[in-house]
């Protein structure tokens, strides 16, 4: 059975309306993999569909994910088999308007993200329970935020970017 998750945002109140839930996300040993799918999974739909799978160009464009072991991206694979193009499926669904806004004029996001592009991974220590407030002045609140989006991964204590 399938589970779905959110992002934890925590210290919003003192009296909430849900209390005591437990909080899975994506870097969790054990839960990661209802973040994304499988290899198997991927491999099984391309069969199901009748679709020639290449596991490198696929892994390229759509893989990265999760923490424990490597997920492909959900809404792009289903974009893939519905579409049969490797595309940018993603990138449309929504504004990156928060995002430009956050990182905009932030130094260590500036340097984060060069070094990210230019060597593919840095070091980095994942928060969890911040709020929203804190992603204006935290930049690890900010990336860990950027890891539930789906933006970066974290695997091993250092962030990547997942994928082409």
């Amino acid at each position: 059975m399938r589970k779905a998750g959110v992002a934890e945002i925590a210290k919003e109140s003192i009296f909430s309306e849900m209390n005591n839930a437990d909080v899975y996300s994506v870097v969790d040993e054990g839960n990661s993999r209802y973040f994304g799918f499988t290899k198997a999974e991927v491999e099984d739909m391309f069969h199901h569909f009748g679709v020639v799978y290449d596991e490198a160009k696929t892994k390229e464009w759509y893989g990265g994910y999760g923490a424990k072991e490597e997920l492909y991206n959900p809404w792009s694979i289903l974009n893939f088999l519905s579409r049969g193009e490797y595309d940018c499926h993603w990138v449309n669904t929504g504004s990156n308007l928060i995002l430009s806004s956050l990182l905009g004029g932030r130094e260590w996001s500036i340097h984060g993200i060069s070094r990210l592009l230019n060597e593919g991974s840095v070091p980095f220590s994942f928060c969890r329970g911040k709020s929203y407030r804190d992603l204006r002045d935290d930049d690890d609140t900010l990336f860990s935020l950027l890891v539930h989006a789906g933006y970066l991964t974290y695997r091993g204590g250092v962030l990547r970017l997942p994928n082409l």
